[in-house]
């Protein structure tokens, strides 16, 4: 049923007639064509709903999948006495072929109701191509951040409906002093304090990882959405402050690829092209993340548990005495 009533919004839209004069939806031939290939793409979709949403192996993952370095460890400058590191977890970087309850769970806590319909349609034909590892690398900057850096491009196939896409991001993390569950979004940005001065503030709105690429080495704050820009690869570099010895401090991202039916105006605001929310179908994504943790020095740990003999010892022949 509910495949159906999707099937039926679907082919509605897809043979709605168009705004083309609304400068806010078609502003020229290469966005008229985006839009057709959209409507393509979502008609495709809602015939493989029909389908049963069966998952294809369309996404491959490739590249330096294992991370390298796995480990970022050194004597701590804050901490004396101490070793401190960033360890990748999971080592290697997991694909992730259908999208997992507890992600559906966060992203639709974080964005429910009306304005905003996730379909999960991992493993599908309308996207196909691999996700290829450049790098994927822990990291250890004491005195300043610790965490870990990684960059996948999205290669897809020359039959793949879907040439460029976005990402969503969702994290389970403690860097807080607590377990969160997050989405990795504008909103989190503006909360954590980290929003760019203008003009690089023109960040996109909505459920989307706010660091969405122009085809630019190396990756920067996204400002031109209008002229069609290409998000192909992702690309992150997390990292927290070195915890207190003894403690620890972790991150995990759950990262897919995503498609939608809308546009966004140029900075970053969201047009609802037919009025009927936004629709985001999520497909295949990568698991990757990291920990990181401050603990004695062998030297310092052995002189610790030297002093705890001995004072066991002089307990011991005290209470002997008596």
């Amino acid at each position: 049923m509910k495949g159906s009533i999707l099937f039926g919004r679907m082919v509605a839209k897809a043979f709605r007639k168009r705004e083309v004069n609304n400068p806010l939806i078609v502003k020229d031939v290469r966005v008229k064509r985006i839009a057709q290939a959209r409507l393509t793409v979502a008609i495709v979709g809602c015939f493989l709903t029909l389908l049963g949403g069966r998952a294809f192996a369309n996404i491959a993952l490739t590249g330096n999948i294992a991370g390298k370095p796995a480990e970022a460890r050194k004597k701590c400058p804050v901490h004396p006495g101490n070793i401190c590191s960033s360890t990748l977890v999971p080592t290697n970087v997991s694909l992730i072929s259908q999208p997992t309850e507890w992600f559906k769970q966060i992203l639709g806590k974080k964005y429910p109701g009306e304005e905003w319909h996730f379909c999960y349609v991992g493993g599908n034909e309308n996207i196909k191509g691999k996700f290829d590892v450049k790098y994927y690398r822990a990291y250890n900057d004491c005195p300043g951040l610790l965490g870990a850096e990684i960059e996948v491009d999205f290669v897809p196939d020359a039959t793949s409906l879907i040439q460029d896409i976005l990402w969503i991001q969702a994290i389970d993390t403690n860097f807080r002093g607590k377990q969160e569950f997050l989405i990795d979004d504008r909103a989190l940005l503006v909360e954590m304090g980290n929003l760019p001065d203008p003009p690089h503030n023109q960040v996109m709105y909505g459920p989307f990882y706010p660091y969405q690429d122009e085809d630019e080495d190396p990756p920067r704050w996204q400002t031109d959405y209008v002229s069609g820009g290409s998000y192909d690869y992702f690309y992150d570099k997390p990292g927290f402050f070195c915890p207190t010895p003894g403690s620890s401090k972790y991150a995990k991202f759950e990262t897919y690829a995503v498609w939608w039916d809308d546009y966004f105006n140029q900075d970053g605001t969201i047009v609802d092209v037919d009025n009927d929310g936004h629709w985001v179908y999520v497909h295949e994504g990568f698991s990757w993340g990291f920990k990181l943790a401050c603990v004695p020095e062998p030297l310092t740990m052995l002189c610790i548990l030297l002093g705890i003999v001995n004072l066991t010892v002089y307990v011991h022949k005290r209470s002997r005495d008596k």
